[in-house]
């Protein structure tokens, strides 16, 4: 029940697109090794206590994307728990594609402090998000939901209008 409350919690909104961020970006840059676990049974996906954490704390969102020409931020809490949506949470990955390239890089933080970061993978045969640990090794791993396909489809046909802050 308490999850179902959570994914309720996190329909609201819209995220909006950020082409100039007044912050410091805070997701590095440095690709993944995700790769390496190719042949690892599912991983977890993202625990319910990360999930609850972000919904009712995260003050920054900070996503970089590798091959656009811009990135999205937020310090808003309602656009930060909009942008969950995006994830599947409730459907582990069961595979990650060897051939997979990252797409971008997603961090969720509070008062400074990061609370979880990771890739994100988007192509034809890569539709997921990939959570890493402090070493940036995969920890968790979910599906992109249905949401999160038509949201990064929009992103990349460029159907979002950004704003200049």
């Amino acid at each position: 029940m308490k999850y179902i409350a959570i994914i309720l919690t996190i329909t609201i909104g819209l995220i909006a697109c950020d082409s100039s961020s007044k912050k410091e970006a805070t997701v590095s840059k440095e690709k993944s090794k995700t790769k390496e676990i190719v042949a690892q049974d599912t991983i977890p996906t993202l625990p319910i206590s990360i999930i609850e954490d972000i919904a009712l704390n995260a003050d920054y969102l900070d996503v970089l994307f590798e091959t656009l020409n811009f990135s999205m931020s937020q310090d808003d809490n309602k656009n930060i728990r909009s942008f969950l949506r995006n994830i599947d949470l409730k459907t582990p990955l069961t595979r990650i594609e060897p051939n997979c390239e990252v797409f971008g890089s997603v961090a969720f933080n509070k008062k400074g402090n990061t609370i979880i970061e990771g890739d994100i993978y988007y192509s034809k045969d890569c539709k997921y998000f990939i959570f890493l640990d402090e070493n940036r090794k995969p920890k968790y791993a979910n599906k992109m939901s249905g949401y999160g396909i038509e949201f990064f489809n929009r992103l990349i046909k460029g159907q979002f209008k950004t704003s200049k802050k």
